[in-house]
């Protein structure tokens, strides 16, 4: 099956210094605009399950989980503190004022 972009929502929604959360196809997202780049990532910390899309996003691109302050390279979806743990991001483009990811 080729890979299909996916419309997220407007980048004008993605609020500054923080993410947004998307549900699309029963999947949450975090969504988050770092240097005029989207970046999109799984929602959900893998320690607590806690929303990503409500932590803070620092200069660098890295969100803070709000629950635990557990670090997120919003690109990779990295964990900065432990190479081991991830969430997963996906290749994201702007498309006529929409954020779309790309899916397999």
């Amino acid at each position: 099956m080729p890979s299909r972009w996916i419309e997220l929502c407007p980048v004008n929604q993605i609020p500054r210094g923080t993410g947004k959360y998307v549900v699309v196809e029963e999947h949450g997202y975090a969504v988050f605009l770092h240097d005029g780049q989207v970046r999109v990532m799984d929602d959900n910390c893998p320690h607590a399950g806690a929303s990503l899309s409500g932590g803070l996003l620092d200069a660098g691109g890295i969100v803070t989980c709000p629950m635990h302050d557990w670090y997120f390279d919003t690109c990779s979806g990295q964990c900065t503190d432990n190479p081991r743990i991830a969430v997963k991001s996906y290749p994201a483009r702007l498309a006529r004022g929409w954020v779309q990811i790309q899916k397999d």
